[in-house]
């Protein structure tokens, strides 16, 4: 995971909070617990994957996380991703939701939004015929994932270097 990556390699110490198939109102509610218990140094805020056909709701959880912190925290909020399933390819309605969402994050938290899904699509390997399909399709690329949607180590370090980029961007 990407978590352990910017250990190794960035020497960033890093703890991977996240739960597989968690919707972002269960990131949001644990995130809320537990935001008093223990300080992070960074907070990378990346929520909305698995319920993403609910915009309204994912952008809504996010602000509710953000709001938790205090005013000289830092953080970072990652966008939704796609996956390779037919409602998610351009066009379709689960593709614009997405969108709808990462925009949405864009234009609220500016600097401190991460637009991975873009990221991503553009370290599509277009020498493979599976990674051209993906991008022509608007989904992660076939070479950075595992299955239809979760990340292979590639992935993982993709997403590794273009957290620690944006954090050092911000002079973190």
């Amino acid at each position: 995971d990407y978590p352990t990556v910017l250990e190794r390699f960035y020497q960033r110490k890093a703890h991977n909070f996240g739960i597989p198939k968690e919707t972002s109102t269960q990131i949001k509610d644990r995130f809320i617990a537990r935001k008093n218990q223990a300080a992070a140094e960074t907070v990378v805020i990346w929520a909305g994957r698995n319920d993403s056909w609910l915009p309204d709701q994912v952008i809504s959880n996010i602000a509710a996380m953000v709001a938790s912190m205090g005013p000289d925290d830092r953080y970072i909020v990652l966008g939704v991703t796609t996956s390779d399933s037919p409602t998610e390819y351009v066009g379709g309605k689960d593709y614009a939701h997405i969108q709808a969402i990462n925009e949405t994050l864009r234009k609220t938290y500016g600097e401190r939004f991460l637009p991975i899904n873009d990221i991503l699509i553009s370290k599509a390997n277009l020498r493979f015929e599976q990674d051209r399909i993906s991008v022509a399709r608007g989904t992660l690329p076939r070479s950075l994932r595992s299955d239809h949607l979760h990340m292979n180590d590639a992935g993982a370090l993709e997403v590794a270097v273009a957290v620690n980029d944006k954090l050092t961007k911000l002079g973190w």
